[in-house]
């Protein structure tokens, strides 16, 4: 039980850096190419409410879909990517692990200051997150011709 508390305990004090990195930070130069999704303020506004700052990268950087491969469809063991829609909740874990992937393998020593640094870099559209979401939905809509297959796979 001990353990756990200090879990906590860490996990907060944790959070509580990354989102006080966030609020001190300058307001991010967001990238024309890669904008912050949803309703939320302005880029220049966003380090005032760190977690709205949070959400809205989160949402941004979220996949729509993910690759689900089916095999048998074609027949001889050769397997097809099927595109499969995610919820919201789905999208975001995803995402959040994009984000820690490449927190990990930033130069900060602290945990905090790699995610706190990395959560800026994606709302500026230099994280590699965006280059895995973009990959992602490439591959989604060239797998699209896919799910007619395994539709009519279904039928018989």
């Amino acid at each position: 039980m001990q353990i756990d508390r200090l879990l906590v305990l860490k996990c907060s004090q944790n959070m509580s850096i990354i989102l006080d990195t966030l609020r001190t930070a300058p307001p991010p130069q967001t990238n024309p190419t890669r904008p912050l999704l949803g309703s939320f303020p302005p880029a220049p506004i966003l380090p005032l409410s760190p977690i709205q700052y949070l959400t809205a990268v989160i949402d941004s950087v979220a996949p729509l879909v993910k690759i689900r491969q089916q095999r048998g469809v074609m027949g001889g063991g050769a397997s097809l990517p099927i595109p499969v829609p995610l919820g919201v909740k789905q999208r975001r874990r995803t995402a959040m692990q994009w984000i820690l992937s490449s927190a990990d393998k930033r130069k900060e020593s602290r945990l905090a200051d790699r995610v706190a640094r990395e959560i800026i870099a994606v709302a500026e559209g230099k994280s590699s997150a965006w280059e895995r979401r973009a990959t992602v939905h490439k591959m989604g809509v060239s797998a699209r011709s896919n799910v007619r297959l395994t539709m009519m796979r279904r039928r018989r």
